[in-house]
């Protein structure tokens, strides 16, 4: 099935579970409400709307890198010009980086992106799913373009042992979330 057809097809049942079920819907507008208290509730809806229209945009791309390895992806992922320059600089001076990057759009295709447009190998810090079949199934696709996975649990330890062992490679992070203080050490 072709991306767009795909993303029409995942954007109606999101939309039914906007509207129907509600799915995480107090969730969502609380967050907004918490994070921009001097929006109108009108504004509130319409991010609402928008966050759930990005879920659906999300959920078909990921069941799009989900299939068999397929020709198109690799116009899905793509890099400007000056980022590859720089990470392949750092590649060719056997220097590791951090990219930090936002949970706003599909951050599942930097490590198909790297793959195909820079030197650099991706390793993303990921947290282990408490569904283990649905682990798994994360952990294959996840790293399927990438050198190596790391949980939240073992970033300092596996990246000081990439270290001391002079591998090159760009420590993927995500941003946007509030660490649990046990999680913190």
């Amino acid at each position: 099935m072709p991306l767009r057809v795909l993303h029409r097809v995942v954007g109606g049942l999101f939309y039914a579970g906007y509207r129907l079920v509600g799915y995480r819907k107090k969730v969502v507008i609380q967050n907004l409400r918490n994070s921009f208290p001097e929006l109108p509730e009108s504004e509130i809806r319409s991010h609402t709307r928008a966050f759930y229209r990005h879920l659906a945009d999300v959920a078909s791309e990921y069941i799009y890198l989900m299939r068999p390895w397929r020709k198109g992806i690799r116009q899905m992922v793509s890099m400007p010009d000056d980022s590859v320059r720089l990470l392949n600089e750092f590649h060719a001076n056997k220097q590791a980086v951090i990219l930090v990057m936002g949970h706003q759009g599909f951050w599942e295709t930097i490590g198909p992106s790297l793959f195909f447009n820079a030197e650099m190998p991706a390793v993303p810090v990921y947290r282990t799913l408490k569904n283990k079949a649905f682990d798994q199934l994360f952990i294959e696709k996840r790293g399927y373009f990438s050198l190596d996975l790391i949980t939240q649990s073992q970033v300092a330890r596996r990246t000081t042992m990439m270290l001391k062992q002079e591998q090159v490679f760009a420590l993927l992070l995500l941003a946007d979330q509030s660490p649990k203080k046990e999680h913190i050490t």
